[in-house]
């Protein structure tokens, strides 16, 4: 991968080696996290608001963990990245049910929603500058507008069951964001696949093997421990 870092140095003026690397580590965690949510999914059972939403989850812990270019604190980038989810759901749920009763098309209630969160976070980005913390700053605006968009798959989580199910169901993709955001964050991990790109074959062969995984989950043996063991006996 360095190869390509100084090729992008070579053929383009004034880019800092910084940022290509930073380019670079999260094009190549991408399908490491993807592959582990799915094995979360099928092996263990874990259920997510939709396929990509722990996906963009981890990510946003991972950018908030910068304190700055080339400095990054994971712990706090997971407790300011969980605020920031536990955010979105609340006022996600509190916002759905202020306009639920009123009759509006599908994208409108939901622009309406992204309205309200987007006031919600200019004071959550205000309460951290407060506090002198610069995470989110440097994260970005991509970051922020992601973690925004989370609240769709709430709302349609809701719109299609219940808050209940929505609840039980977000909880589940922190879960499954927070073991991803875990993994890709110990060194051995990143750097093994950022200096090592043909270990990609591991991650092909490991989506190969739960592709075609058709046992129980580990989530449904503890459900159906009952009958399971009963019918052992």
């Amino acid at each position: 991968m360095e190869s390509i870092v100084n090729f992008f140095i070579e053929r383009s003026q004034g880019v800092d080696p910084l940022m290509v690397r930073q380019m670079l580590q999260f094009i190549v965690l991408v399908p490491v996290v993807a592959t582990i949510i799915s094995i979360l999914r099928y092996i263990v059972g874990l259920r997510t608001l939709t396929p990509y939403a722990p996906l963009l989850l981890t990510f946003v812990f991972f950018k908030l963990s910068y304190i700055s270019a080339s400095q990054q604190n994971f712990i706090l980038g997971f407790i300011i990245g969980l605020f920031l989810f536990l955010a979105v759901c609340v006022f996600s749920i509190i916002f759905y049910l202020l306009t639920k009763g009123i009759r509006l098309h599908y994208v409108s209630k939901l622009s309406l929603i992204i309205t309200g969160l987007s006031m919600i976070f200019v004071l959550i980005i205000v309460f951290f500058a407060y506090l002198d913390v610069t995470n989110i700053i440097y994260a970005g605006p991509l970051t922020i507008v992601i973690a925004i968009l989370l609240g769709e798959s709430i709302m349609a989580m809701i719109a299609k069951k219940n808050v209940r199910f929505a609840v039980i169901v977000a909880i589940e993709t922190l879960i499954t964001s927070g073991i991803c955001y875990i993994i890709i964050s110990i060194n051995v991990v990143s750097n093994l696949f950022y200096n090592w790109p043909l270990s990609i074959l591991i991650v092909i062969l490991l989506n190969i093997v739960v592709g075609r995984f058709l046992g129980l989950r580990l989530t449904e043996y503890i459900r159906f421990r009952k009958i399971i063991f009963r019918e052992n006996d």
